[in-house]
């Protein structure tokens, strides 16, 4: 009887040492972008409230002014999560959970890209790396990207990942193709909101069929 008390408090004992773990380090996770917010306003005196509201409140701009640029960061991060899920199953063998985790990265790259605008403000105004050269690392880590997990692709549900693929390298042709067309923009942002639609679904659509399997 002592000896399973003490397997109960041993077990107790380490539950709540994994829990607190994990409170913190949860808790450091979400206090970074906070001093941020303290190291600007205190350092460069920018008013906080630049940090922390939506920018169509601070600007009084209307509800819908980037519509779909908000809506396309949702299923960005739709993807993600998806993505962070599918390399936390347990169940799914460890080529599957690489791949998740890689796809994870990858779509919190191209989310905060949108977010903050890296290749259209922070590299090429701070960094002085133009949209071009980021766009052919784009090109050329999708192909690696894709080379490298082509089984897995394959016997997926590739047919979206193809479309997404496809409005991708059609967005990103049209903005870097010199011309000027009638509404060139919605045709630009069009093709890439259904190519973010596409990774999110297929990437969806692989985590159901993985935990079927499973």
């Amino acid at each position: 009887m002592f000896t399973m008390f003490n397997t109960v408090v041993e077990s107790v004992r380490e539950n709540m040492k994994a829990f607190f773990a994990n409170i913190i380090a949860i808790f450091l996770l979400a206090i970074i972008p906070i001093c941020i917010v303290v190291y600007g306003y205190f350092n460069f005196n920018i008013n906080a409230a630049l940090f922390t509201k939506d920018t169509n409140s601070i600007a009084g701009s209307p509800f819908y002014y980037g519509m779909l640029s908000n809506l396309g960061a949702v299923f960005w991060a739709c993807a993600a999560a998806i993505c962070f899920l599918g390399s936390n199953v347990v169940l799914f063998d460890e080529a599957i959970k690489t791949f998740f985790t890689w796809s994870f990265l990858f779509s919190s790259l191209l989310l905060f890209d949108d977010l903050f605008l890296l290749h259209e403000q922070i590299l090429p105004v701070y960094l002085g790396i133009s949209e071009v050269v980021w766009f052919g690392i784009y090109v050329l880590a999708m192909l690696v990207y894709i080379v490298k997990y082509r089984m897995i692709l394959i016997r997926g549900p590739y047919l979206y990942f193809l479309l997404s693929v496809f409005f991708f390298g059609m967005s990103i042709l049209i903005d870097i193709i010199p011309f000027e067309v009638k509404g060139e923009i919605i045709i630009e942002d069009g093709f890439k909101f259904l190519g973010i639609i596409y990774w999110m679904a297929f990437f969806y659509k692989l985590f159901m069929v993985q935990l079927r399997k499973s």
